[in-house]
Formats: structure tokens, sequence, C-alpha cells
């Protein structure tokens, strides 16, 4: 098996140990920042060693949601948002998921896209927890929102007007 799959399969089964710890407790970090440098370590190796595969972009997205499921039902209950905030990303959501099922229709994959704007969002997003103690978690929620919604719009627009599927496009300005 490729090193670079095994540290994908190995953020799986951390996404899932993060439920073994109390939210932000230093275990709890220290898996999650785990889980973030087995997510940074597979593409580079898997680049660096001319391994890339199908498989291992799948996989990777799998790892992914695991990772995003697993920290959203640990994490939601003890953020407190307010009402419009909530709106806000559920309507990111849905833009997601309208994105994929037109991918999935025209392409006959479930792959999201390796925009700049979708790896912001993500490395974004992998910083929340980190910041929570130190910053309001409003004005990380309205940064990390707007981001989001950019590149959930973007990746919505690509999967619109494209002709072939490319999960490796850097952004709109590509399609031109």
């Amino acid at each position: 098996m490729k090193i670079a799959n095994i540290l994908t399969g190995s953020r799986i089964i951390l996404s899932f140990c993060l439920l073994l710890f109390k939210p932000l407790t230093p275990m709890f970090l220290f898996v999650y920042i785990c889980c973030g440098l087995t997510d940074v370590l597979d593409g580079f190796v898997a680049r660096k060693l001319k391994v890339v595969s199908k498989f291992g972009a799948h996989l990777d997205s799998i790892a992914d949601a695991c990772f995003l499921m697993t920290v959203i039902v640990h994490l939601v209950p003890i953020i407190k948002l307010p009402m419009k905030l909530i709106v806000w990303i559920m309507l990111i959501a849905l833009v997601r998921l309208l994105s994929i099922f037109i991918a999935f229709g025209k392409f006959h994959t479930f792959m999201l896209l390796h925009t700049y704007a979708n790896k912001c969002t993500g490395l974004l997003l992998f910083f929340v927890p980190l910041f929570l103690i130190t910053i309001d978690i409003e004005l990380i929620t309205l940064i990390v929102c707007t981001v989001a919604t950019f590149s959930a719009t973007e990746e919505l627009i690509i999967n619109l007007l494209s002709k072939e599927w490319n999960a490796d496009i850097r952004g709109l300005a590509d399609l031109f």
C-alpha cells in the first residue's frame, strides 16, 4: 500500500479518535493537529513520490468528510452562534451540496475541486478550533463564512461551466 494512502487512512481513524476526547482539551487538540498534518502530508508525499492516483484522491475526499463531520458533531454543541450565522452556514452547505450533485450528474464523481479558494477555506476551517480560546467565535465565523461563500460559489460556477472534470483546477480563471 502506498504511504500517501496510509497517511490518508490514518486521518480517517484519527478523526473518529477525536470523539474519545473532550473538545479543546490538550489531547483533542493533539489528535486534531495530527489529522491536519496527515491531510497536508498525504498529498505532498503522493506528488513527491509520483504516486498520485484516482483511488488516493477519492480516499482523501472520504478522509476529509470524516474529519469534517466528526469535528462538526463534536464542536457544534459547544459553540454558540447567532441564528443569522447558522443560516449563512446552512446556505453555504446547500450551495456545496448543489455543486456536488451537479458534478455527479455531469462527471459521475463526488469529489470536490482543489481550487485555491477551497484550500483557503479548508485551512481557515482547520484553524477555527485552535483559535476558539483567543478570538471571538463570531469574528472567526464571519471570516470563514466570507471565504467559504466565495469558494462554494466559485466551485458551483466551475461545475456548471466545465465541459470535463478537472479536480485540480486552481480557480474560475482557469476556465477562460
